[in-house]
């Protein structure tokens, strides 16, 4: 979102990570969830030869690997996070001001997770700055939330408090929501994208907003997407990224810095031809590669792209200290986060409310961290400035930490001095029985 997350995944942030060995590609915020081949019946699936040929390529975002057949998937936008649980609902939790949440109830913000109205099967989901998107196992695409520019995609400019459908997209496979827009990865490989264009991150030949899908020319082969606050990205062929949209700070990767509004074609993110998953962050995006190490370029303000060295962008993507064995990844507004193969999770970024998860905040931390209390990590999320991981304690658990002013952290608790360095648990149903959710230490 964005940062939204996943801002996830992380618009600011896009908020999604998945792992390398999942089968189904997945956006995110930044924001992206997936299951194993072991653990799903995919097989009777109709996108089966899609979602195989993703899962050979590693893709995905966003990744849970779950304990049962059916997918699940954590997502963070700019100020909630979603949460695909056994069954296919999404229960989602956190700031709801422009209906983000999905229920119709519609109140400023949520502690505690609610269910989104209607929506059934649910296999992929993403969080914007203010809007959700989910994919169905029946290749449908579902929005709602801030409506202002287009970006639910339902041929209308209202704002949505319950999910509704998408015009015209079917056998999708993964959906990534921006700042105020989304997209969409198709099992033929097409992109196709909505909302806010200004900045050309609909990537159509246009700096036209849209409030019904458009195809992104130039993507016929794309295996994972990621949107950021006004950016996209999309891994294609072997491994190779192609970005589109705003570029003010490198965020495309083409070695280029463009003035506003943008770049109006899909461009080659420079050295990178193995990337496995994908995540886009405020206006930075990060890669995983084949051998396990990540990549970022962008906006590098805050440590955001890990390299250790204070810099104001990288137009070219820059290696992240220290990671050799990372499986997911996610991406915040200005942070970004990663499982490691043995289960544990490190990040780095921007850290004043905590989000790297190590037990400090008001520092931000130029390169990756190991996040305390969490282990045996199978998915994970980033917001714009808050993080989730979904964590085997058997049951599965999740869990959240760094800026909880919006009830983001859905540990029951809301207001401006809500924010906690160290990763407590998610309360309230379904997570106290489907997750056995425990209260924690929320101190």
């Amino acid at each position: 979102m964005l940062g939204f997350a996943a801002r996830t995944i992380g618009l600011r942030g896009r908020r999604f990570a998945l792992s390398r060995f999942a089968p189904i590609p997945c956006v995110y915020r930044k924001r992206r969830s997936c299951v194993t081949p072991e653990t799903t019946d995919m097989a009777t699936n109709s996108h089966t030869s899609r979602t195989l040929a993703a899962a050979l390529a590693g893709l995905c975002l966003l990744l849970l690997q779950p304990a049962t057949s059916q997918a699940q998937q954590l997502a963070a936008g700019g100020g909630h996070t979603c949460a695909v649980v056994p069954g296919g609902n999404l229960h989602c939790w956190g700031w709801d001001e422009q209906g983000q949440l999905g229920d119709a109830a519609q109140n400023y913000s949520n502690p505690t997770p609610v269910r989104a109205e209607g929506l059934t099967n649910v296999i992929s989901a993403d969080g914007g700055y203010q809007h959700s998107c989910a994919v169905t196992s029946a290749g449908g695409v579902w929005c709602w939330g801030y409506n202002r520019w287009g970006q639910i995609g339902n041929g209308s400019g209202a704002d949505a408090h319950t999910p509704t459908a998408v015009v015209g997209l079917s056998n999708a496979l993964a959906v990534g929501t921006g700042g105020n827009h989304s997209c969409a990865m198709l099992a033929t490989g097409a992109v196709w994208c909505w909302g806010h264009g200004y900045h050309g991150q609909l990537g159509s030949g246009s700096f036209m907003e849209t409030n019904v899908p458009v195809q992104v020319v130039g993507i016929s082969t794309a295996s994972a997407i990621a949107t950021g606050e006004n950016h996209s990205c999309a891994i294609v062929g072997g491994g190779a990224i192609k970005c589109w949209g705003r570029n003010h700070q490198g965020q495309l990767g083409n070695g280029a810095i463009d003035a506003d509004p943008g770049v109006l074609g899909v461009v080659d993110v420079f050295g990178i031809t193995t990337a496995i998953a994908l995540s886009a962050g405020n206006n930075h995006t990060c890669a995983l590669l084949l051998d396990g190490t990540v990549r970022c370029w962008g906006d590098g303000a805050r440590g955001a792209l890990g390299n250790g060295v204070g810099m104001d962008y990288s137009a070219v993507p820059v290696t992240v200290v220290g990671i050799n064995d990372a499986t997911a990844l996610a991406s915040g507004d200005l942070h970004n986060c990663v499982i490691h193969s043995g289960g544990g999770m490190s990040c780095w970024g921007y850290n004043y409310f905590g989000s790297v998860g190590d037990g400090s905040n008001r520092n931000d931390r130029a390169t990756p961290v190991t996040v305390i209390r969490v282990s045996d990590v199978t998915a994970i999320a980033a917001g714009g400035s808050h993080t989730c991981a979904r964590v085997r304690e058997d049951p599965i658990n999740v869990m959240c930490w760094g800026n909880g002013s919006f009830g983001q952290l859905g540990n029951g608790r809301a207001g401006g001095t809500v924010e906690t360095p160290r990763p407590g648990f998610v309360l309230g149903d379904p997570f106290d029985i489907v997750f056995g959710g425990d209260p924690g230490d929320f101190e």
